[in-house]
């Protein structure tokens, strides 16, 4: 999952994950994909913010999801 947030703050969704802050290139972005986290980048997708990040929205978000991994996702994009 790519997560798109506005600045540095990522409305404590992110509970651990690599902090990066790195200029964003296709070929890292291919590398950390290969990690089972969220990639957390910025809305201007100039930068790598964290690689490997655990999300962790909050539960009473509704979502249509059914897996866990799915429902995580709804949660954060919304």
């Amino acid at each position: 999952m790519i997560l798109l947030v506005n600045g540095i703050d990522t409305g404590g969704v992110i509970s651990s994950g690599l902090r990066l802050y790195v200029k964003m290139t296709r070929q890292l972005l291919v590398e950390l994909a290969k990690m089972d986290g969220a990639i957390v980048l910025d809305t201007s997708r100039e930068k790598i913010l964290y690689a490997n990040a655990h999300l962790v929205p909050d539960p009473v978000i509704p979502t249509e999801e059914t897996g866990t991994r799915h429902k995580n996702a709804e949660r954060a994009a919304k």
